[in-house]
């Protein structure tokens, strides 16, 4: 019987127990038989392995899930999104592992199947074996101790103050020449090290081999994140993005600006000036600033580098502006090339890039620029057609003596009129295009050169003047101007939303769910999805998978979730969201059902919560829009929970005026074989006491009367 085989007819056997009495000894007889047949054929650890694809399949935690959804649609839990936000619950990162395997992982001395995944900043494990759910795992620079023990054992000892508390995670290697799979449909469990059944000390090598490896691993981690670059790098990011810093560089470059003026206004450099004195200082000054800035320049680069650096499009301006200006001054005496220092005066741009208010409305102009040039383009289109049509219709016209009128003689000439007529200039040795010379005679017979106005001409050029000046370029600048709106809006919105995540902030202080919920908004679109996300989740957090989860696991198990920032729960957030032990059992737990319960409650109450925030905001930037909407939203969210209240409410006087009803039957009638029975209490018989089979009573619903532990 091959390895496999015999743990599969283990865990089939033992799975009887649900039948009658004589099957459940069959099969526990045939557990027993597969069980010692595994055994002989794999050894002590296939075994173990065995035992572990037993535990996995079969624990509890399992059993209360596939009562209510299927475990192959758990594991797409808060995966759905945009598709720019990350997941909550990431898988294992398979591609990104430097080791993998399958290993037996004991906890509270049972063995579960677990895939153990190392890579560069940690180690990764999927409790069950399936990679699309990593359910933990240990980042390297909290890993304070890693020790092979006997019979192929190794541990990871956890920091106690890393988001592990110091856990002790213990691994056995598995020793089989077989996949093992899951019993349930999805991904399959990846196969154990492939070895022959008989070699029983590579088990034992294997621990070695791990042990050395994640050791390594955190040594070149610590070197990379504790070196002395990476130490330089992280200060001068520091000291360069500190409001000082800026201040103190906004300062030069507006020192840099006005001695630039100073020099364009004396000219120091020309022939006979009177402040030829000057330029000895002006020169200095201009070398002077020009090593400042490109010492700011590296320690910029330095300190950002690389893909914030690059992304930058102020940074990469800096970087233009100061290679012309350095290039500038070390070719002076070069001919031709001193017009590089004309490029000084672009200097005084960095400061958009410095202060806010300036870097607002550049960042406006910018994106403008796109959608006005589309408009302006329709308007040279527009010109041009009028400048065609003005050759093709006035190409002929002459003057008095016969000479021809060269307002429109070509393309070239009749835009260069148009143009003139749109900016509402005429040169003065030049002539209006709508008035037409002519030879009038006096009464004296002097011949005396007079205008005629030619109207052909005037309503060319009244149209052109609708269509292109007061319609087009009036487009061009509407198109200007919205886009400029558009883009003070969008900075607006982002500082609006920085305000409403300082007021997220402020929850969570004392440690809240928060982030969490925050997540977990923005990752399901039905309630359906939302179930198979708080599935995946309280999968995640059970540890022991016993089916139930406890403030120790909840506190720790939240910390790994992939959140911003980190959430760390604290007793008296626990208190609330289980409204103070009612949703715990007697032993201060919360099982799966209660769980769901808690986070859709939480999720209802940080979306009004939210809907507040963003009402407060509207306020302030006085849209009235806004805030009729929020508001009418914000209602109806609170009116819903006021309509459920009322609903539970009208059933509970329902199912009690029912039970009267029957009593009151009952009492008339105690022959009536329809009713259910129902027993008396002896110290009152007008107060029935319900049997636990009554179809009124909701053991879902009832009140728990217990209190919850006191804190850990």
């Amino acid at each position: 019987m091959g390895a496999v085989g015999a743990a599969n007819a283990m865990a089939a056997a033992i799975r009887g127990k649900g039948q009658s009495p004589g099957a459940r000894n069959t099969r526990g007889n045939r557990a027993v038989q597969a069980s010692k047949s595994y055994r002989d054929t794999s050894g002590d650890n296939t075994a173990e392995g065995a035992e572990a694809l037993y535990n996995s399949r079969n624990t509890h935690l399992r059993k209360t899930l596939e009562k209510h959804l299927n475990l192959n649609d758990m594991h797409i839990g808060f995966e759905q999104g945009d598709g720019h936000t990350t997941p909550l619950i990431e898988p294992l990162p398979l591609f990104d592992s430097i080791k993998q395997t399958t290993v037996a992982l004991i906890i509270n001395n049972k063995s579960f199947s677990c895939h153990l995944c190392l890579t560069k900043e940690r180690v990764c494990f999927s409790r069950g074996g399936d990679h699309r759910t990593m359910t933990d795992y240990i980042p390297l620079e909290e890993v304070d101790k890693v020790e092979a023990l006997q019979e192929g054992h190794w541990s990871i000892t956890s920091s106690p103050d890393g988001i592990n508390s110091g856990r002790v995670y213990e691994f056995r290697n598995l020793h089989s020449d077989e996949t093992l799979t899951q019993s349930q449909e999805g991904a399959p469990v990846p196969a154990t090290l492939n070895r022959s059944t008989s070699d029983t000390s590579g088990v034992h090598e294997e621990s070695g081999i791990w042990v050395n490896e994640i050791m390594q691993a955190r040594e070149r981690k610590h070197l990379r994140e504790h070196s002395f670059m990476a130490r330089a790098q992280k200060w001068c990011r520091f000291i360069y993005d500190s409001n000082p810093c800026q201040i103190f560089i906004a300062v030069l470059i507006f020192a840099n600006f006005f001695i630039v003026c100073v020099d364009a206004q004396a000219r120091p450099d020309e022939p006979n000036s009177e402040y030829a004195h000057l330029g000895y200082y002006i020169d200095k000054l201009d070398v002077f600033f020009t090593c400042i800035f490109i010492v700011e320049l590296f320690f910029n680069m330095f300190g950002h580098w690389f893909v914030d650096f690059v992304q930058n499009p102020w940074s990469i301006f800096d970087v233009v502006v100061v290679t012309i200006s350095a290039i500038a001054l070390a070719t002076t005496n070069v001919p031709g090339v001193s017009v590089l220092r004309s490029i000084r005066a672009l200097r005084v741009l960095r400061l958009a890039g410095k202060l806010r208010s300036l870097k607002r409305i550049i960042t406006a102009l910018m994106a403008s620029i796109l959608p006005v040039l589309n408009a302006f383009v329709i308007a040279i289109i527009v010109a041009s057609i009028f400048s065609v049509l003005g050759v093709e219709f006035f190409k002929n016209r002459v003057d008095a003596n016969g000479e021809p009128i060269n307002d429109f003689l070509t393309f070239a000439r009749a835009f260069y009129t148009l143009f003139k007529v749109m900016s509402f200039q005429v040169w003065v040795d030049e002539g209006y295009p709508v008035l037409k010379p002519t030879n009038v005679t006096a009464s004296d017979g002097e011949i005396i050169q007079s205008f005629t106005i030619d109207f052909l001409v005037l309503f060319y050029l009244v149209c052109l003047v609708i269509s292109v000046l007061w319609v087009l370029l009036q487009v061009v600048v509407a198109v200007l101007l919205d886009n400029f709106v558009q883009a003070t809006q969008k900075e607006e919105r982002m500082e609006a939303v920085k305000r409403l995540n300082d007021a997220e902030d402020a929850n969570l202080k004392t440690g809240g769910l928060e982030p969490l919920l925050k997540k977990m908004s923005n990752l399901f679109d039905t309630s359906q999805q939302l179930t198979f996300g708080i599935a995946r989740l309280f999968f995640v957090l059970d540890y022991d998978e016993t089916g139930y989860v406890n403030f120790q696991e909840l506190k720790e198990g939240v910390k790994k979730l992939n959140c911003e920032p980190r959430i760390n729960l604290q007793w008296e957030d626990f208190n609330i969201v289980t409204e103070h032990g009612e949703l715990l059992n007697h032993r201060g737990e919360l099982s799966f059902l209660k769980f769901d319960v808690m986070m859709r409650k939480q999720l209802k109450v940080y979306v009004q919560r939210h809907l507040t925030d963003v009402l407060a905001i509207a306020q302030r930037s006085h849209n009235i829009e806004n805030q009729v909407m929020i508001s009418a939203l914000r209602f109806m969210v609170l009116q819903q929970k006021e309509d459920n209240d009322n609903d539970k409410l009208r059933q509970r006087v329902k199912r009690i005026g029912d039970r009267l009803k029957n009593l009151t039957n009952f009492v008339q009638d105690p022959g009536g074989g329809h009713l259910r029975r129902v027993t008396f209490n002896s110290s009152s018989t007008s107060s029935p006491e319900r049997s636990p089979m009554d179809g009124g009573g909701n053991p879902g619903t009832h009140h728990n009367p217990h209190k919850p532990p006191p804190p850990p």
